[in-house]
Formats: C-alpha cells, structure tokens, sequence
C-alpha cells in the first residue's frame, strides 16, 4: 500500500489530478499481501494526498462491492461516485458456466444496495454476447435486466474464441453473425436507457475536465466525475470564451443524446 501511495503523490507533484485505480478485480486488493480486503483502506488513504482532485476505481467484481466500500466514496469528495461492475451476464446458466461467484438476484440485490445508498453514484457495466450455449432465452434475460437495472453505462462485447480457454472448447459456439446481432439488440436496449439517464442531469451543473476541442462542431469535449476516460460519453462544452485543456469548468448540462450530453459554460 505505501508504494501505491507514494506512486500517487508523486504523480500529483508532476501535475496528474485524477488518478485511477484499476485492476481486473479491485475489490480483491489487500488478500495477497493483507489476508484481507483492503481496497476501502486504500482509497482512504490516497484521499489524503494534497492536491489530488479526482480518485477513481474502475472494475470490481459485484459479487465482492459490500456496503463498506460504497460508503467510503460516499465519505470523500475526492473519491469520484462511480462504480464499474462488470457482471458479464444475467443468465444464472451463463454465469456458472462462465465461473462467475455470482447469479442475477445476487446482481440485482447488489445494485439496490448501491442506490439505496445514494442515487448519485454512476453505475457501468459490460456484457458478454453469445458466450458458447447462450440461447435465445438467455439473451432475453439480458435485454431484460438492461431494461429493469438501468445501468447509467453499459458496454457490450461479442464473445471471442481464445485458444487454450476452457469456453472455447465448449460444444455449443454461436455463430458470429448472431453474436453481433445480439450485441446491436443489447446496445439498443442500453442506447434508451442511457438517453433517460442523461435526460435527468439536463438542468443540473457539474465540474467539467476539459480535453479538446472540436472544430468540426465548434465545441470543446471533456468528462465530469460521471464519465471515465476512453470509455464513456462525452460531455459537450459551448463558451463564448476559450478554456484551457486540463483544467475543470462549472457546466450547465443542457441536452441529452443517447451517449453524450451538451452544455454550456457557467
């Protein structure tokens, strides 16, 4: 822990102000060394070092997220309220066969839990489409829980045969032409619950990091606490005046797409 603590002071002092913790697993921090989970004591810990404006995790497992560590983002202003919980799956046949410690009702419980305790934590995922012996009936549990979850991101992957995997010498492999039918349906569901999401910050005003700009649109494009780098939407920035890549900006969101969302400058 004291290496990755002084890895992020250093890189604070060299002018970086969002660090991000990620691994396949964080939540899984700390058993190796500790014997425990420790990633809540890490997060802790990095809030302290001055100067530093936003801490993100990204990638925990779901089935490890406990209300320990949501109530530490909670706790920090520093700790940015966004989770990603790659669940993969809904289909609790999927899921077993996938080697995942988790089912659909324990998801579904764990993302309540999360909401329950604050409605302002952004919560992304990803899934896996055509996974070998997902069936029709499988998919539709996918669409389905889309539709009832409404994770605010949501990314899907076509499921890719990798030698040497024990799922690719599974006897059932779906075609590739209806692992991309599925993956398109899957993104149509998330493109509707994402474009409502969106739709309920309009009117709301946020720190924006700004990282360019466009000329094409004549906008600048950054992210607040609520998109993660390279992997989100944008946010879309007008101002009658010139902002500065790197630096935050108070934004006051405007317009909703289904990805992105336009603002203006305060």
């Amino acid at each position: 822990m004291e290496d990755i603590i002084t890895e992020t002071v250093l890189l604070v002092q060299n002018g970086y102000n969002e660090i991000i913790f990620v691994a396949q697993d964080t939540t899984l921090y700390g058993f190796d060394i500790y014997g425990k989970p420790m990633i809540s004591e890490l997060l802790k810990r990095a809030a302290t070092v001055p100067n530093l404006k936003w801490l993100r995790l990204l990638y925990s497992y779901p089935e490890h997220v406990d209300e320990e560590l949501v109530d530490t983002m909670l706790e920090s202003d520093k700790i940015v309220n966004y989770l990603d919980i790659p669940v993969q799956h809904f289909s609790d046949e999927i899921l077993r066969d996938m080697n995942r410690q988790t089912t659909c009702r324990s998801i579904e419980d764990k993302v309540s839990m999360i909401r329950a305790k604050s409605e302002d934590i952004i919560l992304r995922t990803t899934l896996i489409a055509g996974f070998p012996g997902e069936t029709e009936d499988d998919h539709d549990i996918c669409c389905q829980m889309v539709n009832k979850l409404q994770f605010d991101r949501l990314g899907v992957f076509a499921y890719s045969q990798e030698d040497g995997t024990p799922a690719a010498e599974m006897p059932v492999q779906i075609d590739e032409a209806v692992k991309l039918e599925r993956v398109e349906k899957l993104m149509t569901f998330q493109a509707d619950v994402s474009a409502k999401r969106n739709q309920s910050r309009i009117g709301t005003t946020c720190e924006v990091l700004i990282e360019g700009y466009d000329e094409d649109s004549d906008l600048y494009y950054g992210r607040s606490y609520a998109e993660a780098p390279d992997a989100d939407g944008k946010i879309l920035v007008e101002s009658s005046g010139e902002l500065e890549t790197g630096k935050y900006y108070n934004v006051e969101l405007t317009y909703a797409y289904d990805f992105d969302i336009k603002g203006v400058v305060k």
